[in-house]
């Protein structure tokens, strides 16, 4: 995980499950990097309480909604296999 430009605040996540719960927690997905054919990054408009929570995730004490979840899981994986919001 990488700030990518401090004026827009952006942020690159390439853990798929990470992504798929901060999308689920309501960040805005702005595109996915594609260029490394065995790994894909998740690029985040960044905001208050990111770090927060993904310490929550990674600890195993985060909450969200499951078809929230599940949404976003099915959003990303159309994303990642599709040219859409691709950098």
């Amino acid at each position: 995980m990488r700030i990518k430009n401090d004026k827009q605040k952006e942020f690159l996540l390439s853990d798929f499950y990470a992504a798929v719960f901060l999308r689920s927690s309501g960040f805005d997905l702005i595109g996915i990097n594609k260029n490394d054919p065995r790994r894909f990054n998740f690029i985040f408009q960044d905001k208050v309480g990111r770090i927060k929570l993904l310490e929550d995730f990674f600890a195993g004490r985060a909450k969200v909604e499951p078809k929230k979840f599940t949404i976003a899981i099915k959003e990303l994986k159309n994303l990642m296999y599709s040219d859409a919001l691709q950098p």
